[in-house]
């Protein structure tokens, strides 16, 4: 049985695209805003940015990791307090892996100002079980209380990461507080590739092109 050069080629092309859409590329970009205007002058600070990171599995296999960076809006004070798999610090590139149950990075920050990050999700495999991999990020006051929202755990912003990829829930603070802060904008960016999926992807293309100059000939 004879094989075209043209099928390999059309069935390279097929592979790349086909792994790229694999649980190996799961990777997501968001953009974050989150005004806190509604805790200037407010009792209780210094207020802190609590972002979480648990791991589904109980077991820290770190099979997740969230990267924040390009962060403005607001002045940090002190060093972060840290727990579990974080590497790096705001205002530079942060990131948190769930390589411990419970990752934690408490940041005391002035209010004020509108806060943005980019947001990058990157999950190598799904949780097998029945809980996903979560990513809140929460405020607390002077004593480490968490300020309250409209969502159950408290959070401003959760995401769930999900094996049909991310589940985004955000909540601003309830009716008749003392402090009102809306709910953070979450807003998708490009579909970040990993670098093994970028080499597929070249490989597609490098197909693509041996398939038409093929046919020229």
């Amino acid at each position: 049985m004879q094989i075209h050069r043209s099928s390999i080629a059309t069935f390279l092309l097929a592979l790349a695209f086909g792994l790229c859409a694999a649980p190996a590329c799961r990777a997501q970009s968001f953009h974050v805003l989150f005004d806190t205007s509604g805790l200037a002058g407010a009792a209780g600070g210094p207020f802190s940015l609590d972002f979480q990171l648990t791991d589904g599995s109980g077991t820290g296999d770190g099979n997740t990791t969230v990267t924040l960076s390009d962060f403005i809006g607001a002045a940090l004070i002190g060093g972060p307090a840290t727990t579990g798999g974080v590497a790096g610090a705001l205002p530079g590139v942060m990131t948190m892996t769930d390589s411990a149950f419970f990752t934690e990075y408490t940041q005391v920050f002035t209010p004020g100002g509108v806060l943005q990050w980019d947001l990058a999700l990157n999950m190598t495999a799904p949780e097998v079980g029945p809980t996903p991999d979560e990513w809140t990020l929460g405020l607390l006051d002077g004593m480490g209380n968490e300020i309250p929202t409209t969502a159950a755990n408290a959070a401003f912003l959760t995401i769930d990461l999900t094996p049909n990829g991310p589940s985004i829930q955000t909540a601003g603070t309830p009716p008749g507080a003392e402090v009102v802060l809306a709910a953070p904008v979450v807003s998708a960016q490009a579909v970040v590739p990993e670098a093994g999926a970028l080499g597929l992807f070249m490989a597609g293309l490098a197909a693509t092109a041996f398939t038409r100059r093929f046919r020229r000939r």
